[in-house]
């Protein structure tokens, strides 16, 4: 709690005085009054997200007799979650436990197409996810200097559409390494479905991530980032969408995936708000990706973030055509 600077209409309006005298008794009285108080805080121990996105591009079918069916497919999503804390550090050492849940929604659509050998009829396909966690920390100091986390989770979910559908069980561990002095953050974790109704579905992911941030408390100047990635991103856990600045990546891939981003803060009107202009490139596989995108942050809410970004994903092979994609981004945590 501390106090804020009190402006000059505050103590005007926040303040009395009194003049009076008697002319026979030839005395005055002087008398007056004023007040100030103020408070400050946070609540830190409930946090929310949410995001959207919309792609389009080209379906193409080819039948065994040479013939092609090409049409057009779109796809649209939405994810939100909610984040809240049951033991921070500030309770009970360097212990934290928090209780986290999210849900999914995915569409693809494809127009009808006609050919001599017949009519491919349009399509619909949607594909929802829920799911309920609780996840576990512990904060350790290492010697020469930064801090080591070990964590742990456990979540139901429950997948539903046209696709896998009914309840399974997770599980997933890993461990953050930061060096604030240093600029560094190197991260590990693993996550996979363990059990589900669907006896044959699999769902798992091994990701990481190395970011060098000169000033990590401040989004002004550089910072870059490599994340290297194992499996499905449906499995990224309760932070798969949150901690995520892009939609890249969302479908399975067990190949791998590697992609890096260059981002420069910079402040805008007048230090009110920051801009991080940023790029990102991608490689899975025999696709590429270019991200070219804009993130703002208000300087005076804590967690509010606002985003645009235009990604330009292609084949490798260069037998297709360019996918491009558009994503607009509002989050509060």
């Amino acid at each position: 709690m501390r106090p804020k600077s009190p402006s000059m209409r505050y103590l005007v309006t926040r303040s009395a005085f009194t003049l009076s005298g008697e002319r026979g008794g030839g005395h005055a009285t002087l008398w007056g009054r004023g007040a100030f108080s103020g408070f400050d805080g946070s609540v830190e121990g409930l946090s929310l997200w949410g995001l959207a996105g919309y792609g389009q591009g080209d379906l193409a079918l080819m039948m065994e007799d040479g013939e092609a069916y090409r049409t057009e497919m779109d796809l649209t999503m939405a994810a939100a979650g909610v984040r809240g804390d049951l033991v921070s550090a500030r309770q009970a050492g360097d212990l934290w436990l928090a209780v986290e849940s999210d849900a999914l929604f995915v569409r693809t659509t494809s127009d009808a197409a006609s050919g001599s050998s017949g009519l491919l009829a349009a399509t619909v396909a949607d594909v929802s996810r829920l799911r309920l966690g609780l996840e576990g920390s512990l904060d350790l100091a290492v010697a020469g200097g930064g801090w080591l986390t070990p964590t742990v989770e456990l979540g139901m979910r429950h997948d539903g559409g046209d696709a896998e559908t009914g309840f399974g069980v997770e599980v997933g561990g890993g461990s953050v390494f930061a060096d604030a002095g240093r600029g560094l953050r190197a991260q590990m974790m693993v996550r996979g479905l363990v059990a589900h109704e669907a006896a044959d579905f699999r769902d798992w992911r091994l990701s990481g991530s190395l970011r060098f941030d000169p000033g990590p408390s401040s989004e002004l100047g550089t910072a870059v980032e490599l994340m290297p990635s194992w499996g499905a991103s449906s499995s990224g856990g309760w932070r798969g969408f949150s901690g995520r600045e892009t939609l890249a990546g969302q479908a399975a891939n067990a190949a791998g995936r590697l992609e890096a981003e260059a981002a420069y803060g910079v402040p805008v009107l007048g230090g009110r708000v920051t801009g991080i202009p940023y790029m990102g490139v991608g490689n899975c596989g025999a696709r590429r990706e270019v991200r070219l995108g804009w993130r703002l942050k208000l300087a005076h809410q804590e967690g509010l973030r606002l985003g645009f970004e235009r990604t330009r994903r292609e084949s490798t092979a260069g037998n297709e055509g360019p996918d491009h994609g558009v994503m607009l981004r509002l989050a509060l945590r």
